[in-house]
């Protein structure tokens, strides 16, 4: 049996933290072009080939961490071909299309991310559905691979709903909800400032926030229809009393006289 430091440390590591380094570049990035830093290509390209490298290099020192790794790593491929080709506004997104790493690095014949990505993240879901309900042995590498593709798709990976954002929101709402409660409340507390600079709310309460709203505007049309609607029906309702007050007296006012003139002698 090994030496427990060592079980220990094979708990150091998971495909989420090796993960998170790969967001963090990205966002990092993104900042620095937006603050007007000039970056070249070369070097661009070689700080994320080095990364990649690095986090190869440290999956092959956790036990088991490698082949759950290459799994993890093929959605943070995408999203980084997405980040530097689309959604970064720097000089060389034509460069980077021309050597995408879906092609260059995962050896796909065709750079076809934006497809895929949803693809296999299907298929990620359905196996860690399949471990869940069989009490498999690796659903908590199942979980992180799925929390993979959900942090790339709240760092801002599109894809085929780039032109479709609330399908978008709608399929990263999915994602989220078949995460467990503690892998949840993990990506809940990922990187302040990777969630504000791409999505300001999360999209599991998207849902709930639309159904409030629409309540609070049934709830503003409804008064306003009472107080539009009130003085009128109290006009009415008071002049209806006034009618029927006047229809009830005016026969008793009538008969006094008449019954007084037919009691003289």
């Amino acid at each position: 049996m090994p030496p427990a430091g060592s079980r220990r440390r094979a708990l150091v590591t998971s495909v989420y933290d090796l993960a998170v380094e790969v967001v963090l570049y990205l966002v990092g990035f993104q900042q620095r072009v937006q603050g007007g830093e000039s970056v070249s290509y070369e070097d661009t390209r070689a700080e994320v080939l080095a990364l990649l490298a690095e986090l190869d290099r440290r999956s092959h020192a956790e036990p088991g961490l490698w082949d759950a790794w290459v799994k993890a790593r093929v959605p943070l491929v995408y999203l980084i071909d997405e980040v530097m080709i689309l959604n970064c506004n720097w000089p060389y997104r034509q460069e980077w299309a021309n050597e995408c790493l879906e092609v260059t690095l995962l050896g796909h014949p065709e750079a076809l991310g934006g497809e895929n990505f949803y693809k296999e993240c299907d298929e990620a879901l359905r196996e860690l559905e399949v471990a869940e309900r069989h009490e498999r042995v690796d659903f908590k590498t199942r979980c992180e691979i799925v929390m993979v593709y959900y942090i790339a798709l709240q760092t801002g990976f599109k894809g085929r709903y780039a032109l479709d954002l609330d399908a978008w929101r709608e399929y990263k709402g999915h994602v989220f909800s078949k995460l467990p409660a503690y892998a949840q409340t993990r990506t809940k507390e990922l990187f302040p400032e990777a969630d504000d600079h791409t999505v300001s709310l999360d999209p599991n309460y998207e849902p709930v926030m639309r159904l409030l709203y629409v309540v609070i505007g049934f709830a503003c049309l409804l008064l306003i229809y009472l107080g539009s609607t009130g003085a009128y029906w109290a006009d009415m309702v008071g002049e209806l009393k006034e009618h029927a007050t006047k229809t009830v007296i005016s026969p008793l006012a009538g008969s006094g006289p008449t019954t007084q003139t037919g009691s003289s002698p």
